[in-house]
């Protein structure tokens, strides 16, 4: 509606637009070549034409210059939305809010300068615009971020409340004012989405939790504590508290952060330790291989007499009697069942731990409560 609008009115502007090329000096007619400028879509040149003319002692024609330079704003954020909204991409929603942000200020300016009704329902237009917008886009970013890998979750919740913080440190110390409380209520909100964020992932299914990692699931289970202190510090942003909820918003983060830092550390050195084994293993081959070698070259010709030696050393052995290489044979068979059985009984333990940490998971997600969708 909005787009139709701006549409409109560049045309109509236009129609009384003088086909003047060169910049014209007189402040009426630096406002119609502006006009003219806009509806040919040469945004950036009008911009900078309509805003000599904002600035003129004619309340009348610098309203009307401010009413325009808010239609083009709009425009160009329009241009930049995606043919799938919610799909916009993140680089070009932040340049579409501050086009928004500036139609906003140009029509509540031209508002100021000389009430009008067209430009007043252009600005509610405008307002109910962006927040549905915002509404949309962060309804799909969360879609998207339950459907990711737990680990991209943790890391995706770690930079919200990140974010977050950064938002909300530049205000702590300052005094009440309007601008104040209105970051603590925006602040408040997203803590509070966050929050809710955390419990889903409580609901997390067993089998994507890697049980058999004993920090990762000490940690894990201190979820629903870090839930209820990212309650708590949505109360107090919403209360522009801001003071109080800077230190609990570092505590949420800090968690995230190591939740994710534990698992990724533990895969670093779960790859350091196969190098080093690799490593180790050709250290190995080619101590053998020199060992080898030295021997090779060491030990003399060997005398036909030595020959005989070895030869009659060999038959020896192999007139030894049965009996003996039987019970050689069972004792390495003994041996190795013996080893069998030691491993079988670490296997089983690791299980056992598993099994009882897993039963930890279960009664921590039954612990869990509904929560309610307010998106």
């Amino acid at each position: 509606m909005i787009f139709r609008l701006v549409i409109l009115s560049l045309f109509c502007y236009s129609a009384v637009a003088m086909a003047n090329e060169s910049v014209p000096t007189d402040s009426r007619l630096l406002y119609n070549h502006g006009v003219e400028l806009a509806a040919s879509g040469r945004f950036d040149e009008a911009t900078e034409i309509l805003r000599q003319v904002a600035v003129v002692r004619d309340k009348s024609l610098a309203a009307k210059a401010l009413s325009l330079l808010g239609q083009i704003a709009t425009t160009s954020a329009r241009q930049l939305i995606s043919e799938q909204p919610a799909e916009t991409p993140p680089e070009h929603r932040q340049t579409i809010f501050k086009h928004l942000q500036s139609a906003e200020r140009s029509f509540a300016e031209s508002l100021a300068l000389l009430p009008n009704e067209d430009v007043r329902q252009y600005l509610e237009t405008l307002r109910a615009w962006r927040h549905n917008m915002n509404n949309v886009w962060e309804t799909y970013d969360r879609e998207q971020l339950r459907k990711a890998e737990l680990q991209q979750r943790i890391k995706g919740l770690a930079d919200w409340e990140e974010k977050l913080t950064e938002k909300v440190r530049p205000m702590a110390e300052e005094p009440n004012s309007p601008r104040k409380f209105q970051t603590g209520y925006e602040a408040g909100r997203e803590q509070k989405q966050l929050a809710e964020e955390l419990f889903m992932l409580q609901e997390t299914p067993l089998e994507e939790i890697p049980a058999d990692d004993d920090e990762f699931v000490e940690k894990w289970m201190r979820l629903p504590e870090i839930r209820q202190l990212a309650d708590e510090t949505a109360e107090l942003l919403s209360r522009s508290r801001m003071e109080e909820a800077l230190p609990k918003q570092q505590q949420v983060l800090d968690y995230l952060r190591t939740l994710f830092k534990q698992k990724q550390n533990q895969q670093d050195q779960q790859n350091q330790e196969q190098d080093n084994q690799e490593q180790d293993n050709q250290e190995q081959l080619g101590e053998q291989n020199q060992e080898q070698e030295q021997e090779q070259q060491s030990q003399p010709n060997e005398s036909k007499d030595d020959k005989e030696n070895k030869n009659g050393e060999q038959e020896q052995g192999l007139n030894q009697p049965q009996s003996t290489q039987q019970e050689e044979a069972a004792q390495k068979e003994e041996d190795a069942k013996e080893k069998a059985e030691r491993q079988l009984m670490q296997v089983r333990r690791k299980e056992q731990a598993a099994e009882k940490r897993r039963e930890q998971l279960r009664i921590l997600q039954m612990q869990a409560e509904p929560v309610e969708k307010d998106w």
